[in-house]
């Protein structure tokens, strides 16, 4: 029997990335094939560690903040993401089993990806 769950760190301040790439590291600690999405974050200090090992890291980042964007470049951005959260969907068929997607309910709030779409997934 498959069993997916999710997990959701959410809060003000800092601390869900890093919960977040906890997990990823138990997660590869236990053989697992693990990918991490950043949606909204420019990077984190965790990510090279992460791809040291073998941590898929996919990250559709843009040079400004969302709050930051005009119209053009919020649904550029959009397209970005909408992509990433096709990839990371891919990595599925492939044997990942384990995708976080850091910042995902920040680019939901921000109107980056419907509450649908968020989800489906």
């Amino acid at each position: 029997m498959i069993r997916h769950c999710v997990h959701a760190y959410i809060g003000e301040g800092k601390g869900k990335s890093t919960a977040a790439a906890g997990l990823c590291l138990r997660a590869k600690g236990a053989g697992m094939n693990v990918a991490m999405v950043q949606l909204l974050k420019r990077g984190s200090s965790e990510n090279t560690m992460l791809r040291r090992l073998g941590v898929r890291m996919i990250a559709p980042v843009e040079q400004k903040f969302c709050w930051e964007m005009d119209e053009t470049e919020r649904a550029r951005a959009t397209d970005r993401i909408n992509e990433a959260i096709k990839r990371a969907q891919e990595l599925v068929n492939e044997g990942y089993e384990l995708i976080v997607f850091d910042e995902i309910l920040g680019a939901c709030e921000m109107g980056l990806i419907s509450q649908e779409r968020l989800i489906e997934l």
